[in-house]
């Protein structure tokens, strides 16, 4: 994953998810609600064409 400050580093050569966790954290939940919801705007739920795999199985 990367995440920088566009703002302040507009050529992204500094990568932040180090030295930001929580806001990782944060949008990976989101990432993962948005797939599992097949969708990222308000509505009912509706199903993926495929499997979607973002992240490594955690085995949890």
């Amino acid at each position: 994953m990367q995440l920088f400050d566009l703002s302040s580093d507009p050529s992204e050569q500094e990568n932040l998810v180090e030295s930001h966790p929580e806001q990782v954290k944060q949008l990976l939940e989101l990432l993962k609600h948005q797939v599992e919801q097949g969708r990222c705007t308000p509505g009912e739920k509706v199903a993926n064409d495929r499997k979607v795999t973002f992240l490594p199985d955690d085995g949890a």
